[in-house]
């Protein structure tokens, strides 16, 4: 099963990791995809990049990213 589909609203930190934080590719008002790049770190650093783990509306891009579910 699966569980996205139950979830309404993920907030997700951009600083999840003992390297340097990933930076909002996204900004309030976007759509976005489950599995698309929401967050990068660049070349030649260390740390993740973030991925949106749900389809939906960005409502806040700032230390963490907020997406509110839809299409």
């Amino acid at each position: 099963r699966d569980f996205s589909s139950d979830v309404n609203r993920v907030k997700i930190p951009l600083d999840q990791h003992i390297g340097k934080p990933a930076v909002a590719l996204v900004a309030e008002g976007d759509k976005v995809t489950r599995g698309g790049l929401i967050g990068d770190i660049g070349e030649n650093a260390v740390g993740a990049k973030v991925h949106s783990p749900i389809n939906g509306v960005v409502v806040s891009a700032r230390d963490a990213i907020t997406i509110q579910a839809g299409t």
